[in-house]
Parts: structure tokens; sequence; C-alpha cells
């Protein structure tokens, strides 16, 4: 996957020769990095919920917190201000890591 980092729009790299791919190669490489996106925030989202459903004081802050923070229309913006909900997010990949390596 390096090879397309380093690709240049005339087929070049920044470090060699001219690059070739077919048809083939570059829809398995897509979808590999589809399939790693997805099962890294499934991961997530299991432990995410279960570490709430262990701490049922967590879970009650971060409803009210979501509750108060977002309207019926809420957008990126107003999520993003969810400092509770970030926190939260920031503990569960701390404890529970989707792609170690």
């Amino acid at each position: 996957m390096e090879v397309f980092f380093f690709a240049e729009p005339d087929g070049t790299t920044t470090s060699g020769p001219a690059l070739s791919f077919d048809e083939n190669e570059l829809v398995s490489n897509s979808v590999g990095l589809f399939f790693v996106g997805v099962d890294t925030t499934s991961i997530f989202l299991s432990y995410f919920f279960y570490c709430l459903g262990q701490n049922q004081d967590a879970q009650d802050r971060l409803r009210e917190e979501i509750i108060q923070g977002v309207g019926e229309d809420f957008d990126y913006y107003e999520v993003s201000n969810l400092k509770y909900l970030d926190n939260v997010i920031n503990e569960v990949l701390r404890l529970y890591p989707p792609a170690t390596g």
C-alpha cells in the first residue's frame, strides 16, 4: 500500500520507477482498505457499548450530556463539543485499541 502514498499523477513514484496497476489490483486493495476500516470501527463500537453497559454512571452522564448538548437536528460541530463523549471515546480506545500491531 505504501506505493499509493508516494505515487505521482504521471504514474511515477518519488522513490523510483513508474507504477502500473491493473483494475483487479486496484479494486482488491480498495476493498481491503474498506474492510479494515469497517472491522476496526465495529470492534471499537462493540467495546464502547460494552464499557457503557458495565458503567451505569458513565452511561447516565453521557446520556445527559447528549440530551443537553445537541438538538433534534444536530451536526458535526455540536457533537464535537460534547467533551464527556470525547473522554469516553478516548478511554475506550486506551483500554481496548482496535488495531494493535
